[in-house]
């Protein structure tokens, strides 16, 4: 795997160009798969980037929407990174919800985890102590630096 950078001249042009290289990898994993996983952080930096994958024309029916981090709320709470996501990607990108796991922060924290280690697991067919091969993970960077914090 190489790195490459890249600056964009502002937050616009950022989410297009990273909802451009999203859609490629996605594309190149559906040449050789039925499916692909795709990881999102949440948070308010994706925001511009779900836009704009929302906009595009893929088939997001084949895609497996996973989330790396959640906060301890109910999906309807404005501070939801479900609710985030859902209002600018799954419904604007006609995800069907099937192919949508999330993190049910309603429930305690210990429960939640393993619901979702659990649906997880289901997924992609393995055994506890396995570990998933996302597609993509789209890792997102808090105001205090922080990533994936759950």
């Amino acid at each position: 795997m190489s790195v490459r950078r890249f600056t964009a001249p502002d937050a616009g042009g950022a989410a297009e160009a990273c909802a451009h290289q999203v859609i490629s990898v996605l594309d190149e994993t559906l040449a050789g798969q039925e499916f692909a996983t795709l990881a999102v952080s949440g948070g308010s930096t994706p925001k511009l980037l779900f836009q704009k994958l929302a906009a595009t024309r893929f088939p997001w029916d084949r895609v497996h929407l996973y989330f790396v981090d959640e906060r301890c709320v109910p999906p309807s709470d404005p501070a939801s990174n479900y609710k985030m996501a859902e209002e600018n990607l799954i419904h604007p990108a006609h995800i069907p919800h099937r192919n949508v796991h999330r993190i049910a922060g309603e429930l305690p924290p210990k429960t939640a985890a393993a619901r979702y280690a659990e649906d997880i697991r289901e997924h992609f067919g393995i055994e506890q102590g396995e570990m998933p091969h996302f597609d993509l993970v789209q890792r997102g960077m808090g105001p205090d630096a922080h990533t994936a914090s759950l």
